[in-house]
Formats: C-alpha cells, structure tokens, sequence
C-alpha cells in the first residue's frame, strides 16, 4: 500500500491506497490530531484500530510503545514497537490489529476504563 499524509492548519490530511492503487479508509479527510496530541500529553487513554494508529504513528505518539495495525502498514508506526497481535495496551495507549481483533480491542479498552474484573465479566457474557 502507499500512504500519503501532510499536515494543514493542525489537521492531518491522510491518504492511503491498497496495492492496486485504489483509495481506501480515508481519502483526504481531515483529522484534527490535536486532542490525541495533548491526550498523549496528559497520558489519557488514547485508542485506535485498523488504520487509526497510522494517524498517531506518523505524529510519533508510539514512541517506545507497543503497537499494531492493519497488516502491512506497520512502518508507518513511527518510533512504536510493532507487535504481531490483535489488540495491545502499551501505558495509555491501546491499538487493534484489525475488524477481526475488535473484541480485543474493546475488551482492554473495558479492562483500562471499568476493571479486569469487568472484561472479564463481559468476555464471559459474549462467550469469549
């Protein structure tokens, strides 16, 4: 795939295109990255999944944290160490994989939010 970004006016403008060249997930839509810039500051929770944590890696807010992201776009995770899993938690800092790690995802979102006790709770309700 090839990604396209730039900054304008504190908004980030992403594109990125699958291998055959057609667009895809964003085309040029404006990103205002400025509250996940001072939420990384203040280390509040910050998620992202599928091509969301491109946005935060190409404004290096993964610096020295585990991440990951749709396959194939891991380069652009700039300064993150890239994990082969579903859904990682690197301090405030939650990033999925995939559609396929949404469960993941959302229960360590829960976790960080609400308590292991309650992922657990909910993992058991969605037979997981």
């Amino acid at each position: 795939g090839e990604i396209e970004g730039r900054m304008e006016s504190g908004k980030f403008v992403l594109r990125i295109f699958n291998r055959s060249g057609e667009r895809f997930w964003y085309d040029e839509e404006e990103i205002d990255v400025s509250k996940a810039i001072q939420a990384n500051e203040e280390k509040k929770l910050i998620g992202a999944i599928c091509a969301a944590p491109l946005i935060l890696g190409t404004n290096h807010l993964l610096e020295g944290k585990d991440a990951c992201c749709y396959p194939g776009f891991e380069d652009e995770l700039k300064g993150a160490i890239v994990v082969d899993e579903q859904a990682v938690d690197s301090e405030h800092v939650i990033t999925g994989r995939s559609m396929g790690g949404a469960i993941d995802f959302a229960l360590l979102l829960v976790e960080k939010l609400l308590g292991e006790d309650k992922a657990e709770e909910i993992a058991d309700q969605i037979v997981y």
